[in-house]
């Protein structure tokens, strides 16, 4: 019984590092795709905002509506950086995956 115990935590270990690699690779796809100028597009979009409203270009309502728009932008981009973090995580310490694996980002 302890090698049949031995063997399942070994295929559990496997299996933690395989789906680890999927996020992984996943979630550094998905942060790549962003380009440079995305990653900070949330801070250009307040700036300009705020700057046009003081300005008078652009009433509350709009001004309101980009500030939404450029947090949901950077949320985007943490997300997609927590994500990966957290699969760096996972395959460097696989044994924590198998025991407490309770993290979903969803979009």
């Amino acid at each position: 019984e302890a090698q049949w115990l031995a063997q399942d935590q070994n295929q559990q270990w496997v299996l933690a590092r395989k789906k680890a690699l999927g996020r992984y690779l996943q979630a550094k796809s998905a942060l790549k795709s962003m380009s440079f100028g995305d990653r900070h597009l949330g801070e250009e979009l307040s700036k300009n905002a705020a700057a046009a409203h003081r300005s008078g270009a652009i009433d509350f309502w709009q001004y309101a509506l980009i500030q939404d728009q450029a947090i949901q932008t950077t949320i985007q981009y943490l997300q997609l950086q927590w994500q990966l973090d957290q699969a760096v995580l996972d395959l460097n310490y696989p044994d924590d995956v198998i025991e407490t694996n309770t993290y979903e980002v969803n979009n």
